[in-house]
């Protein structure tokens, strides 16, 4: 009776640790599903980790990031984290000290460009004006340690020239080495006033004086060239203008001659540029969209419909919020479903028999409600905020 008894314990122990055993494995497995592989750059460095934060703010906050008031995160932080491997950059706001024509400013910024840097201290600048950034490590001798941002300003000039005055921006010393700069070109009998040796620094208006030849000067646009930026971030087919491009400016200047007081011959005597134009910077998609990822499904079908910028950013807000952009998301407390929580769900098999499985349905479907009731996705993100529906 004893030996029986030992044996039905020994076996009761068995199975509680083969159960046991069971739940570990069925938790460990669901703890992995629920984590996403994160790709984390932040103070030089790229570290890989697994996390189960939903937002990127969560995932900084478990990873025990603290951000500076200047610091930047790329993605936003309330960017949901839908995606294994999951990459965020965090870019830290560094000490600046811009030194623009001997006047010294100290500030933050996270920016790696110096114009870009000025820009945010408030400081406009010229294309001839040189901007330049050096990193400073002694302490000693600059009594500061960080990126230093030296603004070497162009200096601007006004010169006349057949009743016209343009003004430039130079660095040269006298007025004849601006004005070759530029190439304005003198005739044997002509000119300026002041003289060539005078110093840029010194003068405010040059004179250019023609003797001999009657002479007249047209203004000539320069075109503008176009910098593409490739930007993996954005959607391949997608491109967002960064800076307006603006046509130079220049000058030419002609020999007339006359018979009878009508001219008969125009020969070009030079060609002065008299305003440098202006690149037009396109920043351009590089990233090969993910068919099977809903955001960016969206966000080329938003495009096609000409709901770029801030109706993208609207129409992303306002399906963030109804569905986290999950195409099988199901109200629990009404019928409505999908990633525009369509109420019922089955409106949406106006677009297509698919409506319950399809993002593309259900999105074609939600734009065309957002269109026929509120114009535009900022219309319906508007009364979403008010109402918490549209």
């Amino acid at each position: 009776m004893g030996t029986l008894k030992r044996v039905l314990q020994i076996s009761l122990f068995g199975l509680l640790a083969i159960g046991l055993g069971v739940g570990s494995f069925h938790t460990s497995t669901a703890e992995a599903v629920d984590r996403n592989l994160i790709r984390l750059y932040v103070d030089g460095n790229t570290k890989t980790l697994s996390s189960k934060a939903k937002t990127i703010a969560e995932a900084l906050e478990e990873l025990d990031v603290t951000l500076g008031e200047y610091d930047v995160v790329e993605p936003a932080l309330h960017t949901p984290i839908e995606a294994s491997p999951f990459h965020i950059n965090v870019f830290r706001g560094e000490p600046v000290r811009i030194v623009d024509d001997g006047t010294v400013i100290d500030s933050v910024s996270a920016y790696q460009s110096p114009r870009l840097i000025a820009q945010q201290a408030g400081l406009e600048t010229a294309a001839e004006d040189i901007v330049r950034m050096e990193r400073i490590d002694d302490f000693v001798a600059e009594q500061f340690v960080g990126n230093k941002v030296t603004i070497d300003r162009a200096t601007p000039l006004a010169i006349t020239i057949d009743d016209r005055t343009f003004t430039i921006r130079t660095h040269k010393n006298t007025v004849g080495e601006a004005l070759d700069e530029i190439g304005l070109s003198l005739g044997a009998n002509d000119f300026t006033s002041p003289g060539p040796a005078a110093l840029v620094a010194e003068t405010n208006n040059v004179s250019v004086v023609r003797v001999g030849y009657e002479t007249g000067s047209e203004e000539v646009a320069v075109a503008y060239s176009t910098q593409v930026i490739v930007d993996n971030s954005m959607l391949v087919g997608l491109e967002q203008v960064d800076v307006e491009g603006r046509d130079g400016l220049e000058v030419v200047t002609y020999s007339l001659q006359n018979h009878n007081g009508t001219v008969v011959d125009k020969t070009e005597i030079s060609r002065a540029v008299v305003r440098q134009p202006q690149p037009k910077v396109v920043r351009r998609g590089g990233k090969i969209p993910d068919p099977n990822d809903n955001r960016d499904i969206g966000l080329v079908m938003a495009a096609e419909r000409g709901w770029t910028g801030e109706q993208w950013v609207c129409l992303e807000r306002l399906w963030t919020k109804e569905s986290q952009w999950r195409h099988y998301a199901d109200n629990p407390n009404s019928s409505a479903y999908g990633i525009p929580q369509a109420l019922p769900g089955s409106k949406m098999s106006t677009h297509g028999a698919d409506w319950k499985t399809n993002p593309k349905t259900q999105i074609a479907w939600g734009m065309d409600y957002i269109k026929g009731r509120y114009g535009t996705p900022c219309g319906a993100w508007s009364h979403s905020q008010v109402k918490n529906w549209y």
